[in-house]
């Protein structure tokens, strides 16, 4: 009877094992194969994840966060490990219960009921909650220490050097403050202004003050330490302690406009000496190479080529001081470029896009706007090209004076390098524009024109009796109040390598009185529709007026 109640089951039970076409012993081989798939699985998992970080680390890349040169690098790269070996557990152990539920409970097509299903399970739930939010945990300790340390070590600038960073449209200004100053305008407590290239030197702690006053950016040196947001009306902070010289290259890790794959920079780390070499070669004025190409063999003079640069670009040692730095400058003007003092000396062309050769830097001149789209030196009133146009402002033989002139920016005994190799940050495409462009060669100082100086004038009697001086110069006027009646004579010359006019406003704006740069001397009447008043004088050219070519004039009765 027993017999008869269990051989109908037992009979359906063989038949599903023949349709299956498995048997318990089958079963278990499966089961053992599924095992070893998961196991197999996981250690090519795990072999992949060793060996993929020592095939990226690769000290010759210079984008590489593997290879930290700093100790505040090194400690974010401590917390990347622990991360990185915490979520490797997670990662293996997932997948292989992935694998192993995929392989072991797989659904046969013979197979035509659902499974038994599980609702709730306590200790699971409790499980994968708890275990995840201690894994949480763990990260969260060392992540909030090393945020909090970090912020720290910036805040005190006690026997560290402080560097000031304004994050310009589409470069880096760079200005070495002076001991014992918190100059957030920049430039007047500063000791050296340069742009897109830092130096520190080896084994000294490093305060970076960061400024914007345009839109965000991010100032990030990958093999140094984390990057720093630089947000406009706030001082970012960010430091760190180079270990070993080199030159290292850094970005703007913030889309901030058109030209944001061309804000680059270089951090050039070196002995103590080298730094202290660089430094005092910065504040002094150009070496004797440089008189080949000043007026007079003066180096503090430049030559009527870079005239049209002077309102952008401070060169030390030299009268082109009148360009705007720092923080105060107008973020949407044209006329703030980059500091050029050892321009010479540099690794790289506009913020890091070429190499400093004399073949790219003709190149730059010509045309900056196909260079680098977008940036601001294209568009400067009569100056260089638009990337639009087919031919640039300033012809070829200028453009061969300003490289020259460039080239010879350097100090007497020559660049203090460091030993390090050249900025190789240039894209070929644009390299491979650059032609070669014919450079003068230095013959001796220029002759000085007769006329150039104060006793030879054309037309009239320099210093006559009862005419007032006015003298032009790169980019300021010598007098800023000046006293003439009706009839009287203002005797006018340019004595610098810039343009200049005179305009009384509200008189004659549209019609100004050019200064030529010959520097002979105008001598200008008062005319006798000029009612007695006090107005204001100043130069109309674009630019000047703002930098300071401007003062007030009394108009006495005759």
């Amino acid at each position: 009877m027993r017999r008869r109640l269990f051989e109908p089951g037992r009979r359906v039970g063989d038949l599903t094992a023949r349709l299956i076409g498995l048997s318990g012993q089958d079963r278990a081989r499966r089961r053992q194969a599924m095992v070893r798939l998961g196991v197999l699985a996981t250690v090519m998992v795990l072999v992949l994840s060793l060996v993929g970080p020592v095939l990226a680390q690769d000290g010759g890349r210079p984008y590489t966060q593997t290879d930290p040169k700093s100790p505040e690098g090194l400690q974010i790269q401590d917390l990347y490990k622990l991360i990185f070996w915490m979520g490797l557990v997670v990662f293996v152990f997932v997948q292989f219960l992935i694998v192993y539920t995929a392989m072991r409970f797989k659904r046969n097509r013979s197979h035509t009921q659902r499974p038994n299903q599980i609702h709730g399970h306590r200790t699971l739930e409790i499980t994968w909650t708890v275990v995840p939010a201690i894994v949480l945990l763990i990260i969260a300790v060392p992540t909030i220490s090393t945020i909090y340390s970090t912020y720290a070590a910036a805040d005190d600038t006690d026997d560290a050097i402080v560097v000031e960073i304004y994050g310009k449209q589409w470069w880096w200004e760079v200005h070495y403050a002076a001991p014992g100053t918190d100059d957030v305008t920049g430039g007047e407590n500063d000791l050296v202004i340069t742009a897109n290239e830092v130096r520190i030197p080896e084994d000294q702690k490093v305060v970076f003050k960061l400024y914007s006053n345009n839109v965000i950016h991010s100032f990030w040196v990958p093999e140094m330490t984390g990057k720093m947001d630089v947000i406009p009306g706030h001082e970012r902070r960010l430091s760190f302690t180079p270990q070993e010289s080199g030159t290292y290259y850094g970005e703007c890790a913030e889309f901030c406009g058109t030209a944001h794959a061309w804000m680059r920079f270089i951090v050039k780390v070196q002995p103590q000496a080298e730094f202290d070499a660089w430094m005092t070669a910065m504040r002094q004025p150009p070496g004797p190479t440089t008189a080949a190409f000043a007026p007079d063999g003066d180096v503090a003079r430049t030559p009527t080529e870079f005239g049209r640069c002077l309102l952008c670009h401070n060169i030390t040692g030299t009268q082109a001081q009148g360009a705007a730095v720092g923080i105060t400058t107008d973020p949407t003007s044209n006329n703030a470029g980059p500091n050029l003092t050892l321009l010479a000396c540099r690794d790289t062309l506009a913020a890091g896009l070429l190499e400093n050769t004399p073949e790219n830097l003709a190149l730059w001149l010509l045309n900056p706007g196909h260079v680098k789209e977008g940036n601001y030196m294209y568009a400067v009133q009569a100056g260089v090209k638009n990337q639009d146009d087919q031919e640039g402002a300033l012809a070829p033989e200028e453009v061969g004076v300003l490289v020259a002139y460039l080239e010879s920016l350097r100090p007497e005994a020559g660049c203090p390098e460091a030993g390090t190799e050249r900025g190789n940050m240039n894209t070929g495409e644009v390299a491979a524009n650059a032609q070669p462009i014919e450079l003068p060669v230095p013959g001796g100082p220029p002759a000085t024109p007769a006329a150039a100086t104060p006793e030879a004038v054309a037309g009239a009697v320099p210093g006559t009796s009862g005419t007032v001086l006015l003298e032009g110069i790169d980019i300021n006027w010598t007098q800023k109040e000046l006293t003439v009646p009706v009839g009287g004579t203002i005797e006018m010359w340019n004595a610098g390598a810039a343009p200049h006019n005179f305009a009384i406003e509200g008189y004659n704006d549209d019609a100004p009185v050019d200064l030529p740069l010959s520097g002979e001397h105008i001598m200008w009447t008062v005319p006798a529709d000029l009612e007695p008043g006090t107005y204001v004088f100043y130069c109309e050219i674009p630019g000047h007026r703002a930098a300071g070519m401007e003062g007030t004039i009394t108009i006495t009765a005759p």
